[in-house]
């Protein structure tokens, strides 16, 4: 809990204004940890806490390693009743995909999009020297970048009448 304040007290100290709150490789959705992540929320106005819940099933193709891991979260990860403060999404996506993002699954996973609130995880980016060396995944990030950017995610989003948060960009 301490570690988890000193880099959000950091990050707030910089001037950033957080969004959400959220952990690398989703340490925070552990039980005992997911309670720790909501008090820091609570404590420092964080309004958003990232839920990796996937409950949708996954699309056609996807590796049996990438099944066992949306398994292991949806059952890890809390399914919080009484609500506070700090939001959720209602569903959430991406994980199947997470790093190898393109525009058919982009399309098969916005083709699913119920009402509410839906986060999807991607890893866009431009790939370098440095990103290659540090994170050996073997993702795709340029390809995620090229899916959400094009103009087809654009139509469809719109077709739909899915609305993107942009509460974060304020």
């Amino acid at each position: 809990k301490a570690e988890w304040r000193a880099q959000i007290r950091k990050a707030v100290d910089a001037g950033f204004r957080l969004a959400h709150l959220d952990s690398h490789q989703h340490l925070h959705a552990v039980p005992a940890l997911w309670v720790i992540a909501a008090r820091l929320a609570v404590e420092f106005g964080i309004p958003r806490l990232r839920r990796p819940r996937e409950t949708c099933a996954p699309p056609p193709g996807t590796p049996w390693s990438r099944r066992l891991v949306r398994r292991g979260l949806l059952a890890i990860a809390p399914d919080p009743v009484a609500p506070g403060p700090v939001r959720w999404c209602d569903h959430f996506f991406g994980i199947a995909q997470t790093g190898h993002l393109d525009a058919g699954f982009l399309a098969w996973i916005l083709g699913r999009i119920p009402q509410g609130w839906s986060e999807l995880i991607t890893h866009p980016g431009r790939e370098d020297e440095e990103l290659s060396r540090d994170y050996a995944w073997g993702y795709r990030w340029e390809q995620e970048l090229e899916a959400l950017c094009s103009g087809q995610a654009r139509e469809q989003i719109q077709r739909q009448g899915i609305e993107l948060d942009r509460s974060a960009d304020r």
